[in-house]
């Protein structure tokens, strides 16, 4: 008897509870968006110095009596070594720089502030500031025209001066957004900006053909 109404009374509670509910799991997926931008491709070689390579006919002997190519003893691990850069390509020919790194900065001709810790921009602080680049392209084909353009957050642009050389030396003043054709042509090309206020570029694209 006791253990019928023990059965009577767990079905009772039951039909009081009801059934477990019907539970499903709905996975929602948001479609989201990631740029990717593709830097420069360099092309580079490296001497080997008087570093110590196996079986090499020069610097494959160590000692004090064994000159390497460049006419230093051989050393174990990376001495000496001076590297060049071959060719610099960019898609479709657009260089674009977002500060975000210091890889093309000309560090002895930049006294302007290339923040690449804080905002990631190039900041000018006040008269006198330049900033230039290092190669932002090399062997893509002779550079005949360029057009420069960049994001200004902060100053004006009418403190602004620039500047592109296609050959590497020669620097020909610029209209920002106006293309420009080149009088000394060349395969390397470097930008410079000068300054005579204060202003901060946040990007610089340049579009060379």
């Amino acid at each position: 008897m006791v253990l019928g109404r023990l059965g009577t009374g767990n079905q009772q509670t039951r039909d009081e509870l009801g059934s477990e509910p019907s539970l499903q799991t709905i996975h929602k997926i948001k479609n989201e968006k990631v740029l990717l931008e593709e830097g420069p491709l360099e092309t580079k070689k490296k001497t080997i110095g008087h570093s110590f390579i196996l079986s090499h006919l020069i610097n494959g002997i160590m000692g004090t009596a064994q000159p390497g190519v460049d006419g230093s003893q051989i050393l174990l691990g990376e001495h000496n070594r001076v590297e060049t850069l071959l060719g610099m390509v960019n898609i479709n020919k657009l260089f674009i720089e977002r500060f975000s790194f210091d890889t093309y900065k000309d560090a002895v001709e930049t006294t302007a502030d290339w923040d690449t810790v804080g905002s990631a921009a190039l900041k000018f602080t006040g008269p006198g500031g330049t900033a230039q680049s290092k190669a932002f392209a090399r062997n893509d084909g002779t550079i005949t025209r360029a057009i420069l353009t960049h994001d200004t957050s902060a100053g004006t642009t009418t403190v602004l001066s620039y500047f592109i050389a296609a050959n590497e030396t020669d620097f020909e003043k610029v209209t920002a957004g106006s293309a420009h054709t080149f009088e000394n042509t060349g395969t390397t090309g470097i930008w410079r900006i000068t300054s005579t206020g204060t202003a901060t570029i946040d990007n610089l694209k340049i579009n060379y053909r």
